[in-house]
């Protein structure tokens, strides 16, 4: 005898632009594990949109191009990834 379980889930929020999503629900901390070729430009797009993201990665030396800004990145994202590290994050209270 075989059962089957089957359970819905609710996406209140899919499809809903991160603008509007962080209106309604605030702005949370993302960790991104990983800043490659996909990983960094994730982090960069959610930091723009007001996103607090902690980025990780096992390369020390990828982290010290980052810092450098020596990554191959987009204009759009290289301008980013400046902003992002010369904004100081709000600390929460």
């Amino acid at each position: 005898m075989t059962s089957t379980v089957s359970e819905t889930v609710e996406l209140p929020y899919a499809g809903t632009a991160l603008p509007d999503l962080l209106q309604r629900v605030g702005s949370p901390t993302v960790a991104i594990v990983g800043l490659g070729y996909v990983g960094l430009p994730t982090a960069v797009g959610l930091a723009h949109h007001g996103v607090r993201v902690v980025g990780f990665d096992v390369s020390l030396q990828r982290l010290q191009a980052i810092r450098d800004q020596s990554v191959d990145l987009t204009a759009s994202d290289r301008a980013r990834l400046e902003d992002a590290l010369h904004h100081e994050p709000a600390c929460d209270k």
